[in-house]
């Protein structure tokens, strides 16, 4: 009645038109809410003495906000520099945590675009905006994946310039400067133009292609220290050459071992290249190393044999002390003589030497078995943020939900290495891929919480970020079990992301089965040692009553069952049964009826709820419905 009467009092309708000889004069007719006074003035009945009755007698009316279905907020300590893209590495805020209400924008760039200047170009337009804001609100950057791939390119950049250096000096060690020059060259050669063939198809530049250029360094040096070793060994045993005699030496001396560098090289290749047929996720992964390293290997070979002969007969000079030595007077002969001559004359040294190695080989088998040593295909990066994901019983309201979650949230302001957080509740933190993989954008129930955890610059801290989350998980625990709660960590992985560490997956046709098995399986788990953050799809039901409409009773009373579901629908959920207009205001806001949340918290409050029947009287729904008991079967996603 009230929903009927709301409609027809913001109703307005053209009417059509009139003419006065020389124009149209359009009309409309009905008219418009423009203010909640407008709304509580509506009539909604009559009383017995035909005074007409308001709807502001009978209900409530005001212009407010919906009832929160989430909760969005961020704690920062407030010494820290949250509003800068780029921080600085030796940040280390002390303050106590303040939090305030948020809202998050994720921003993702588009495939092939470079992250770094995308970044770059939003934190422009933000600075271009801040103007605009509002008074008391305030951006903060959480997490810029653009500055993080630009830091660690810098360092892969770094580590490729170490590897290049060292592999320079050993071979100046044994070499010779001359040489290890000559050699060096192929290096730069190599890296840049394997780059310039990846640029020109289309490959980018990221951690796994430099990483691939990384391993690629000590191997495509060899096929030139074989050449220039040749090439120099050739020169030694003919002295006093002429420059065409030294070309001429040079193209033996590269003829001489070119198919065994040829094959060798080859073998590295056919290594490396099949990893491209790899599918799946570990697939695209893997790509950079199956294109990176056979190109350089390949572009390191026909170097080898061009450029390096070319610069050896450039560069090798020969002194005459050189020219008459003999190897046996030479320093590393008498070193490596003195250590592998008593090992050949004395059958005891030759015995412990093997025992001993034996022995040292037996020893470090034996750290994997321990622990001592961890085995990883790939170690993790030492990030600075990870997600803590915590799932209350289903059927839980979001206000005992954030109260559990603000116990976390305890839990982690005590933590000097955590510099800031973002809580989520009911509702998800923005996805990436690894969280995408993980199916985190379906926890959007009020049972479901999540907070996104950034932690300090791993140059500012000396623990890694994989031993605070097994510092903080016994922690939180403890007070996630209290609630019969579940909490879990998410790292950023080392390499493709999954489901989970360990999964095991049951099928079968009747779900009450599935369920006792899964709670078998989880007990296994459970008492399986250095397992952590056990979880499973299955859900506890949640109990709701079953309103069952008598069909007889309503029909004698001209009430359909639809009537039923709608009139409860509009009542305890709420519905939008008008609109209103605002002057001024681009969109209108919606008219919402409802009960008042007092009347709306238990089932006896059901019994106040009275539908109209065809007569005009007033039935109680107690008198159309049976309640039956039940349970609802939640979903099977975890």
């Amino acid at each position: 009645m009230i929903a009927q009467s709301l409609q027809g009092a913001n109703t307005e309708l053209p009417a059509g038109d009139v003419s006065d000889g020389q124009s149209r004069l359009f009309i409309e007719g009905g008219s418009l809410f423009q203010s909640a006074d407008d709304v509580a003035q509506i009539i909604v009945g009559f009383s017995s003495d035909r005074s007409p009755i308001y709807l502001g007698d009978v209900a409530t009316v005001r212009d407010d906000f919906r009832d929160r279905t989430s909760y969005s907020r961020i704690h920062f300590r407030p010494d820290y520099e949250l509003s800068s893209p780029h921080p600085h590495i030796k940040d280390r805020p002390t303050d106590d945590f303040v939090n305030q209400s948020a809202i998050t924008i994720g921003i993702a760039k588009k495939k092939g675009t470079n992250a770094v200047s995308v970044s770059e170009q939003v934190f422009h337009r933000i600075e271009e905006l801040k103007p605009e804001l509002p008074t008391g609100v305030e951006v903060a950057v959480t997490r810029n994946d653009g500055y993080t791939a630009e830091a660690t390119v810098e360092t892969l950049f770094h580590e490729l310039t170490v590897a290049t250096v060292v592999v320079v000096v050993m071979m100046m060690l044994f070499l010779g400067w001359r040489d290890a020059l000559i050699v060096g060259v192929v290096i730069p050669l190599t890296l840049g133009t394997t780059i310039g063939i990846g640029y020109l198809t289309g490959h980018t530049i990221n951690k796994v292609a430099l990483f691939a250029l990384i391993i690629s360094i000590g191997i495509l040096v060899d096929d030139g220290v074989v050449v220039v070793e040749n090439i120099h060994r050739r020169f030694e045993l003919k002295p006093h050459l002429t420059f065409k005699e030294k070309l001429e030496e040079a193209i033996e001396a590269v003829s001489e071992i070119g198919a065994p560098t040829v094959l060798a090289t080859f073998t590295v290749v056919l290594a490396f290249y099949p990893l491209r047929y790899i599918t799946g996720l570990v697939g695209p992964y893997l790509a950079p190393l199956s294109f990176n390293v056979p190109i350089a290997m390949i572009l390191s070979l026909i170097l080898a044999i061009t450029v390096t002969p070319y610069m050896a007969v450039r560069m090798i000079k020969l002194s005459h002390s050189n020219e008459s030595q003999d190897l046996h007077e030479t320093r590393i002969y008498r070193w490596y003589s003195a250590i592998m001559q008593p090992l050949m004359d004395s059958r005891h040294h030759r015995r412990f030497v093997i025992l001993a190695v034996t022995g040292v080989l037996a020893f470090t088998l034996t750290f994997p078995l321990t622990q001592s040593v961890k085995l990883r295909v790939l170690p993790k990066g030492n990030d600075s943020d990870f997600l803590v994901q915590v799932d209350v019983p289903s059927g839980t309201g979001l206000e005992q939900t954030n109260q559990i979650v603000q116990d976390v949230e305890a839990v982690l302001q005590q933590q000097p290495e955590i510099i800031n957080f973002e809580t989520y509740v009911g509702t998800f933190a923005p996805v990436d891929f690894a969280a995408s993989f993980r199916g985190t954008s379906n926890r959007g129930e009020k049972h479901n919480a999540e907070i996104r955890v950034h932690v300090t610059d791993k140059g500012a801290r000396s623990i890694t970020t994989e031993n605070l989350v097994i510092q903080l998980r016994p922690l939180i625990t403890e007070v996630v079990n209290r609630h019969q709660s579940v909490v879990k960590f998410l790292e950023k992985p080392a390499g493709p992301p999954q489901r989970a560490t360990v999964l095991a997956e049951i099928y079968g046709p009747d779900h009450t089965q599935l369920r006792e098995l899964s709670k078998q399986v989880r007990q296994v788990f459970n008492e399986t040692k250095e397992i952590v953050d056990i979880d499973d799809s299955t859900r506890n039901q949640i109990p709701q009553m079953q309103l069952t409409v008598d069909q007889d009773k309503a029909m004698r009373a001209g009430i359909t069952p639809t009537d039923v579901a709608e009139t409860l629908n509009v009542l305890l959920t709420g519905s939008d049964v008008s609109t209103l207009k605002i002057p001024g205001e681009i969109l209108p806001v919606g008219i919402q009826l409802r009960f008042a949340e007092e009347f709306r918290r238990n089932l006896n409050d059901l019994d106040r709820i009275q539908l109209p029947t065809s007569t005009g009287s007033l039935v109680p729904l107690s008198e159309l419905v049976n309640q039956q008991p039940t349970y609802r079967r939640p979903g099977n996603l975890a």
